[in-house]
């Protein structure tokens, strides 16, 4: 039983090191997903207010064509 646990460890601390460092670089970066979310944020509120202007233009010629 020993000896199937000793072949299943890791035979150099080096390797851990390795996949520890696998890890981290993996890790998604926050400071860009932030400033992905901010630019969409921005987009959808750009967007919104000019659907708004569209939508009064489009009101104010409807009232002045039934005037």
């Amino acid at each position: 039983m020993r000896a199937q646990f000793k072949l299943d460890q890791n035979s150099s601390p080096d390797q851990d090191k390795e996949k520890s460092k696998n890890k981290i670089s993996k890790r998604p970066n926050i400071d860009h997903l932030l400033r992905k979310i901010s630019l969409e944020r921005k987009k959808e509120k750009t967007n919104s207010l000019f659907m708004l202007a569209v939508g009064i233009i489009a009101i104010a010629i409807f009232s002045f064509s039934f005037m």
